[in-house]
């Protein structure tokens, strides 16, 4: 991980695929998130934002995680 604050992005190794295909199952698990740079994703929530929607945007990125590594 990367950023301050709640500006986030996860850099992956230098395979595009992974960055895009995580994108890709975080959409689908409800999370918009932009790949860039080839390699990393962007979050980037609301200024505002609740501790509740933090903590489920947390699940959502690990719930995510897990199924990317399994596949």
């Amino acid at each position: 991980m990367r950023g301050r604050g709640l500006f986030l992005g996860i850099e992956f190794s230098d395979k595009k695929k992974d960055a895009w295909n995580f994108s890709l199952k975080l959409l689908n698990n409800g999370m918009i998130a932009k790949p860039t740079h080839d390699n990393i994703i962007r979050f980037a929530p609301p200024l505002v934002v609740t501790d509740s929607q933090t903590d489920e945007m947390t699940k959502v990125v690990r719930r995510t995680w897990k199924q990317h590594n399994d596949d």
